[in-house]
């Protein structure tokens, strides 16, 4: 199997609220996933979110549960740690919630890039877990 990413919020939300522009990019990277061609991970606060976002959209909780259980199929969810979290209260970065996403995804040590619409975000960054776009990625892919 190729490179291991971590998936933020947005990337699956382009995909489930079929957000028009980002949407291609986005479902060509979770299918990737799918077909085991990258090793797709993210945490559970990720896929409280998105089924946040859909409960707020009024869809059905069994289309919840299910698109859940789909994202499952695919994606390893990766825990935070005493140790992710309080690096991400030292980070400086403006939004915590980004912050410990990141932290989370540094502390495995195996991921290779942060995906994400929202870079500029992650302005606080290092250079050990690059943070890129799933247009970038697709891009280093090919």
């Amino acid at each position: 199997m190729g490179y291991k990413i971590f998936v933020d919020t947005n990337i699956y939300l382009n995909v489930l609220l079929k957000r028009e522009s980002l949407f291609e990019d986005s479902i060509q990277l979770l299918k990737m996933g799918e077909l085991d061609k990258i090793e797709i991970f993210s945490s559970a606060s990720i896929l409280l979110n998105c089924i946040y976002m859909l409960n707020k959209y009024k869809i059905e909780k069994t289309t919840q549960i299910s698109t859940a259980n789909s994202i499952l199929a695919y994606t390893l969810l990766l825990p935070c740690s005493n140790v992710s979290f309080q690096a991400a209260l030292q980070s400086g970065f403006s939004d915590l919630e980004d912050a410990v996403q990141y932290y989370t995804a540094l502390e495995y040590r195996k991921i290779d890039y942060f995906i994400t619409e929202n870079v500029k975000d992650f302005k606080k960054a290092i250079p050990l877990l690059p943070v890129i776009t799933p247009k970038k990625f697709l891009e280093i892919y090919s």
